[in-house]
Order: structure tokens, then C-alpha cells, then sequence
């Protein structure tokens, strides 16, 4: 048994290593997520996950965050035939573990999700920091912290608020720890009855599309995470039209060690899989863009809006007039303004009742001099 664990445990490691992940020793497959290195990460950067099982037939899953790619992997090694009161008991056990297992994530997800929580609230609103700027777009409903760094909320279909992104005037993106991320967004802008959405990675992508096309914009953080959301979109809206503004990572096919250009093939299979519109920024070869922020910042974004007509046109969707969108005031409602008034109602509930509580006892105060004074003169 001993053997036959080392074996899969070596097999794993292989595979991980084909994936582009760099653990630290013998992979651990005790069936929670760990964090590793990734071939390119800098120095304390982990851009990589994995999750292996040992049960009767080991199985794991990889994910290279910098390529995109995701594996379900399955060994082709099986754990040498057992008895079947043997079989039985490991069934059982490996049942208990997932429990074990899905529960403890749910409990560190809930955690996460306070936390994030009390992070968002206490945040302040944006005085556009360096990395917008950069990036030529505003802030969209954004906060950020006392240090500067900017706030991206993580919310569900719902609108609830699993985790936050934050990101540095440097451009570092860091996902809260232990938080959910699987099938979250940031909307910019809200969709009329059948106008379409679009959806982008980050979130510059995203606003940049909003500010140049005016249509409702959500932003899914990276490609892996597109068909999720594009499935909670389809599920509350099964008429309307999805557009992917694919990132065009067209660099990666033309390494000495070719990779697949992770940001239009995952945006192809969400849209294969909703029914779905494709739209990828062009890059020449050498050049360094991949989205369609970097596309604005060379071309404008009038530029850009002129070539998403044109492709979207022959799909009989017209782009909605600017002078008249949303997008040339302040969005209108967003969750972030609801957040803020719902702190502002909450703040002033709370002085209110201060307030009154100051007046009663003033009162209180008064009326027992009254009663002395009257106490004195009878």
C-alpha cells in the first residue's frame, strides 16, 4: 500500500510539473487546495493550485492561474484490489472526508466573506489611485484602502459579498485568502430587457468597455472563472445576449514552449457552452496588448468602440448612444451605493437614537430639579 501511494503520489508530481506548478516536495494529496508556485511566478508569488485524493482510484485538479489551464486529472495507477469489507469501510471514509471536507471549506468561505465584509465597509471612496489612472478609466463604484490600494468587490449573482480583490498602484492583484472566487463578479452598469451583457477578466478590461460601448459590463476576474459566471447569467435570463471580450493572449502559442491562448480559447468554450458572442481585441505579432484596455490605450477608445460595432453589427447588435447611456453620468444605482446608503441609513439611525437618548435624559435631568426644588418650597 505504502508503494502503491508513492507511485501516485509520483505520477501526480508529473503531472503538476507538465502544468507549469512548482510544489516544494512530494505533492500533498490529502484533498484541499494548496497554493504552489508556478514556472514564471516572481519571488512569493503562488499562481498555482492543486487538490489531490488518494482514494481507490487517486484522482486530482490542477489549475495554472498565469496559463489559464485547468486538469482534472486521474491516475492511471489503482490502488491494489481489496476485499470487500475493505472496499466498504474505505467508501465510507473517503465519504466522511469529503463531508469533512465541503464543511470546513463552507466554514472558511463564511469567514472569509465577514471579513471581506467588514473591509468593504470600513473602506473609503476612490480618489482615483495610480492604477487607474494608468489605466484610463474611472472608478465605477470602487473604494479603496487607507494605503491606497483599490477595493474590487466580490459578489454573487445575488449581489452577496464572498471576497475582495485588491490591487496595488503597481498593478498586483491579490484575492482574499480562503474566500470564494468560483462564479463571482463586479458589475458595471445594469442591462435594460434584452439588451445584452458583456463579460471581460479584469476589471479595467471591464470598465474600459463600459466607458467606450455603454453596455452593461461584468468583470470575471480571470478566464477560468467566464463560464460561471456566463451559467448564473443564462439561468436568471435564458433570452439574453452574452458577449466575451476575450483577452487575446497571443504571445503565449508563440513561446519556445507554445501555450494555448488562454484568454480566447476559455472564452470560445463559455460561449459555445451559453450560446454565446466572441469579440477579441487584434494584435500584431511582438506587440505586447491582450485586452481591450491595452487595445483603447493604443488605438482610443473611439477606436475600439468603431471595431466592437462592427463586429457586433453583423450579429445584429447596435452599441447604445453614449450621449444618452449611462455610462456618460454616473451609473445609477450600483451595489456599492446601496452598500454606502445602507452604512449612511445605519450611521444615522445611530446618532438619531444618541440623539434622542441625550435629549430624554436633559429632560429626565430637568424634571427631577423640579421635583427637589418643589420638595424644598413645600
Amino acid at each position: 500500500m505504502a508503494q502503491a501511494k508513492a507511485d501516485v503520489q509520483a505520477e501526480f508530481a508529473e503531472a503538476l510539473h507538465r502544468a507549469g506548478l512548482r510544489p516544494k516536495g512530494i505533492p500533498i494529496m490529502d484533498g484541499r487546495k494548496h497554493r504552489v508556485p508556478v514556472e514564471g511566478d516572481r519571488s512569493g508569488r503562488k499562481s498555482g493550485t492543486y487538490i489531490g485524493h488518494l482514494d481507490e482510484r487517486p484522482a486530482g485538479y490542477i489549475h495554472n492561474f498565469k496559463t489559464g489551464e485547468e486538469i482534472r486529472w486521474k491516475s492511471a495507477r489503482e490502488y491494489p484490489a481489496l476485499a470487500p469489507a475493505e472496499r466498504k469501510r474505505l467508501k465510507a471514509r473517503i465519504a466522511a472526508e469529503q463531508t469533512t471536507r465541503e464543511s470546513e471549506r463552507s466554514r472558511r468561505e463564511a469567514r472569509a466573506a465577514h471579513k471581506a465584509l467588514a473591509v468593504w465597509n470600513h473602506a473609503r471612496s476612490v480618489e482615483p489611485p495610480p492604477y487607474l489612472t494608468r489605466k484610463g478609466v474611472a472608478a465605477h463604484g470602487l473604494r479603496q484602502t487607507r494605503d491606497g490600494n483599490l477595493i474590487v468587490p466580490m459578489r454573487d449573482a445575488n449581489g452577496t459579498l464572498w471576497g475582495i480583490q485588491t490591487i496595488d498602484a503597481a498593478g498586483n492583484k491579490l484575492f482574499m485568502r480562503d474566500a470564494r472566487k468560483q462564479g463571482l463578479q463586479v458589475a458595471i452598469g445594469t442591462p435594460g430587457p434584452g439588451e445584452p451583457v458583456v463579460i471581460a477578466e479584469g476589471f479595467a478590461t471591464a470598465a474600459t468597455l463600459r466607458e467606450a460601448t455603454g453596455l452593461a459590463i461584468i468583470a470575471a476576474f480571470d478566464s477560468g472563472n467566464l463560464l460561471d459566471v456566463a451559467r448564473a447569467i443564462r439561468e436568471r435570463d435564458p433570452d439574453r445576449p452574452i458577449i466575451f471580450a476575450a483577452d487575446n493572449d497571443h504571445h503565449l502559442p508563440a513561446l519556445a514552449t507554445p501555450l494555448p491562448n488562454v484568454g480566447t480559447v476559455k472564452a470560445r468554450e463559455a460561449a459555445k457552452a451559453v450560446g454565446g458572442i466572441v469579440l477579441s481585441p487584434p494584435f500584431a505579432s511582438g506587440d505586447p496588448g491582450t485586452d481591450w484596455n491595452d487595445y483603447a490605450a493604443q488605438h482610443g477608445k473611439e477606436a475600439m468602440r468603431a471595431l466592437a460595432q462592427v463586429e457586433l453589427r453583423s450579429r445584429g447588435i447596435e452599441l447604445p448612444s453614449l450621449a444618452g447611456s449611462a455610462s456618460s453620468r454616473e451609473d445609477a444605482v450600483t451595489q456599492s451605493d446601496r452598500d454606502a446608503a445602507r452604512q449612511r441609513l445605519r450611521a444615522g439611525s445611530r446618532a438619531l437614537m444618541k440623539s434622542a437618548a441625550h435629549v430624554a435624559a436633559r429632560v429626565t435631568a430637568r424634571q427631577a430639579a423640579r421635583q427637589r426644588q418643589s420638595r424644598g418650597l413645600s
